[in-house]
Parts: C-alpha cells; sequence; structure tokens
C-alpha cells in the first residue's frame, strides 16, 4: 500500500508519515503543494492521499478538482487533513468526493482508522461515510 501526504509544513508531512510508516506499514509519497503532488501521482500511483487543503502555491482545493478531473487518478480515495474548523470548505471537499477528513489536532489512531475506513481494511470502524471527524456541515 502507498499513501501520498500533502502538506506544506514538514513537520505535518513528518508526523503524518510516521504514523502512516509505523501503523500501517506502508509506503509513503511526500509532497509539499497540490502541484507537487500532482506531479508525484504521474510518475507513482498512490493507494490514498492525506491532503492539507491550505497550501500555498496550488491548495488542497484546486488538487483536489485536477485529481477528480483526471480519468486514471479520479477515483484515488482522498482523506483532508485541515486546522481550519470553515463549514464551507469541508461541504466543497464532502461535494468533490473525498473518503473524509481530519480536524487538527487528531490523534494517531484517528489517521489509522480513517485510512482503513477509507481503504476498507478490517479494523477500520464506521462504514467510510464522509466526514471522518466531526459532524457533517449544516
Amino acid at each position: 500500500m502507498k499513501i501520498l501526504i500533502v502538506d506544506d509544513l514538514p513537520s505535518n508531512r513528518a508526523l503524518l508519515d510516521k504514523i502512516v510508516r509505523s501503523s500501517l506499514s506502508s509506503d509513503t509519497l511526500l509532497a509539499s503543494d497540490g502541484g507537487d503532488a500532482l506531479a508525484k501521482i504521474a510518475l507513482d500511483k498512490p493507494d490514498l492521499i492525506l491532503l492539507d487543503v491550505m497550501m500555498p502555491v496550488m491548495n488542497g482545493y484546486t488538487f483536489l478538482k485536477e485529481l477528480r478531473a483526471n480519468e486514471q487518478w479520479k477515483s484515488i480515495p482522498v482523506i483532508v487533513t485541515t486546522s481550519s474548523g470553515d463549514k464551507a470548505i469541508v461541504r466543497e471537499m464532502v461535494a468533490l468526493g473525498i473518503a473524509g477528513y481530519l480536524l487538527r489536532p487528531f490523534a494517531a489512531r484517528q489517521v489509522v482508522e480513517a485510512i482503513q475506513e477509507a481503504l476498507k481494511i478490517p479494523g477500520g470502524e464506521g462504514n467510510n461515510t464522509p466526514p471522518t471527524s466531526g459532524q457533517t456541515p449544516a
């Protein structure tokens, strides 16, 4: 299993990388923004993407629109990781078919469960209905 982690902050990428590698024994790809992520996907398609929303160059929303417009990539599950509690942003991402979202700060267990749910790996909680964290925005 291969997971692409897209976040502009090196500390966030490192934390998610550690969680994914240690808890799920997965390979990871790391990208610092949406443009970098698209380039990495073109070379090595991941099984799942952990995506930050607020990034320079190409933000998570623009990246997700481009991902969903590509026939080869549009089915890749995406879990949004964000520190923004802005319900409008979450609604926009849900409309683009995210597999879930995690509101920072989150625990390692929440990341692992969200990935297991999105990839339908035994051990995941729930039924893979977005969002993974919090309530569906009104």
